[in-house]
């Protein structure tokens, strides 16, 4: 269709040079002729050239469409064609299949990888300021929101989500598609809501938000995406009710049981399974509970399960058979739950090690088994608690010691007055350009982590940044809004990793470093 109309435009134009040659030996008369015949031919090719605009559009509007679909059932499948599709939407000029394809960007990383759903979020809120879309400037406020949850950052993400609701109320619009857009963009900003209630054990907030996000899925059209949210809604309305309602949590789970898929990978179905392990254990009945919670079990090798939802599965189900006597089954769980919190304990940001064996816990006599199942819980928990208060002893000493080193080389730092307190303000704003000032600043510091470290993460260097630049504990605490407490910590962790010595403090230490 594209070359019949370059065609038609070239014929047109070679029509008018042999017209305006012609011109010259007509009469006045005739002259004002060919001027409007000249008129409708320029106006011909306008029209079959907008024609032919529109139809690219429409075509594309039917492909991104598709894209979406196939994001709800195969995110993988969708994002290998939004970069293609992104290209094709920007050649044709179609802005609404630019930023709807950096929206699916967006999404896909938010699951995945954190530090790229950041640089996918800026890109599409350069993009929507461009535009000014308001619409896909609210979607930023939503990924930002995603991005904050998934970093421990609560407040920040209710606040980002609060703003993507009032930007999207501000959205008016005849285009039923984009209608439908903002509807499934409300339902889960509500979502995120809903999930940072939940983090604070606001439940009954929680609750509020998620049958608000029910009522605007019951106005979508496309079957599939509303099934998609309905599940994920009905569940987090099930682990909400949990805490004060079961009647209610458990119909709102049997409803997302039954637009679940039956595969293990299902987190959904996880999710539900564990839920109602919980509910059955608390009514009594043990064994729909261990029938539940090891059908959670049984999934926990498919999904992404945090360590919070294993443990809860493994202390459901040493409580469950602890009420009925099966001391033996007891046992086994309360085991696998006491290597899953020493594990935690070791390293929070890595997956579970293999549990130690089931098969290592058989004994030929229940009665010599109990005593040493129970003797080596105690054992463990004995060694885990000795453990953890010299730990604690260690980083208040340490903690005493940084106190006072910083109190007498307060005037020591690396870089002039201005540049720190640009650093340091950076910093609080949780600019995102911090480390790469910080690099411009100190060009061989990661170079010399790396030396010592090779598998140093991002997040272990940006903390050794703040270090190097003499913020005490509180200071971090406060810039990073996290607990004092989880600072030193870290500090004890990278301690660890770069083998400072335990009688060198650490800031002595990065300022010799």
């Amino acid at each position: 269709m594209f070359n019949d109309s370059l065609n038609f435009k070239l014929s047109i134009y070679v029509m008018i040079f042999i017209l305006n040659c012609i011109k010259k030996y007509v009469r006045p008369k005739m002259n004002r002729i060919l001027k409007v015949f000249v008129f409708i031919f320029f106006n011909l090719t306008s029209v079959f050239s907008q024609e032919d605009s529109s139809g690219r559009i429409k075509i594309l509007r039917d492909k991104i469409s598709e894209i979406k679909k196939l994001a709800t059932t195969n995110p993988e499948g969708a994002f290998s064609q939004i970069q293609d599709f992104y290209e094709e939407a920007e050649y044709a000029g179609y802005k609404e299949g630019e930023l709807a394809s950096l929206a699916l960007k967006c999404w896909y990383y938010t699951n995945k990888d954190l530090k790229k759903a950041i640089a996918a979020t800026q890109e599409l809120q350069r993009k929507a300021d461009a535009y000014d879309s308001t619409f896909y400037k609210a979607a930023v406020h939503e990924y930002y929101s995603n991005i904050y949850l998934g970093s421990d950052l609560p407040e920040k993400a209710l606040k980002e989500a609060e703003t993507a609701l009032k930007m999207l109320q501000l959205v008016r619009t005849d285009d039923k598609f984009l209608i439908q857009d903002i509807i499934a963009r409300k339902a889960n900003v509500c979502t995120v809501a809903a999930e940072v209630y939940l983090l604070k054990k606001e439940y009954r907030k929680a609750v509020k938000v998620l049958l608000e996000a029910n009522k605007q899925i019951s106005d979508l059209d496309d079957t599939e995406k509303k099934r998609f949210i309905y599940k994920s809604n009905y569940t987090n309305l099930g682990a909400a009710y949990v805490e004060f309602d079961l009647d209610s949590a458990q119909y709102y789970i049997n409803k997302s049981v039954a637009l679940s898929n039956e595969g293990n990978s299902d987190i959904f179905q996880f999710n539900n399974s564990f839920l109602l392990g919980y509910i059955y254990k608390e009514r009594k009945e043990y064994s729909k509970a261990i029938i539940n919670y090891k059908m959670a079990e049984e999934r926990l090798p498919y999904v992404n399960a945090s360590l919070e939802n294993t443990n809860l599965i493994y202390k459901g189900l040493a409580d469950t058979y602890t009420s009925i006597d099966s001391l033996k089954q007891a046992n086994i769980y309360l085991q696998k739950l006491q290597n899953s919190l020493l594990e935690n304990e070791k390293n929070k940001n890595k997956s579970l090690h293999k549990i130690i064996d089931n098969e290592l816990l058989m004994e030929k006599h229940n009665s010599i088994y109990i005593g040493i199942g129970f003797g080596l819980v105690l054992l463990l928990m004995s060694v885990y608690l000795v453990m953890l208060q010299r730990k604690n002893k260690e980083l208040s000493r340490q903690e005493k010691v940084s106190e006072e080193y910083l109190k007498e080389h307060s005037d020591v730092t690396m870089v002039d007055e201005a540049t720190l307190s640009r650093l340091i303000e950076m910093v609080k704003n949780d600019d995102q350009a911090f480390m790469a000032a910080f690099y411009n600043c100190f060009p061989l510091f990661l170079e010399k982590l790396r030396d010592i470290h090779p598998t140093i993460v991002p997040s272990e260097t940006e903390f050794c940044a703040l270090l190097k630049l003499n913020l005490s504990t509180k200071d971090i605490a406060r810039y990073k809004n996290i607990e004092p407490k989880s600072v030193q910590n870290k500090k004890y962790r990278i301690r660890k990793k770069l083998n400072v010595p335990d009688d060198v403090d650490i800031y002595f230490w990065f300022n010799k470093f």
